[in-house]
C-alpha cells in the first residue's frame, strides 16, 4: 500500500516537471512567433 502511493508520489512528480517543460517550450514558441510577425510586418 505505502509502495503504491510513493510510485503515484514519483509519477507527480514527473508529469509536473514533463509539464513545465512543455510550458516553457510552448512560451518559447509564441514569442519566436511575436517576433517574427514584428520583423516581417512591423
Amino acid at each position: 500500500m505505502n509502495s503504491e502511493i510513493e510510485s503515484k508520489n514519483a509519477k507527480d512528480e514527473s508529469l509536473k516537471k514533463d509539464f513545465r517543460v512543455g510550458q516553457y517550450i510552448y512560451v518559447a514558441i509564441y514569442v519566436l512567433l511575436i517576433i517574427c510577425l514584428v520583423v516581417f510586418f512591423g
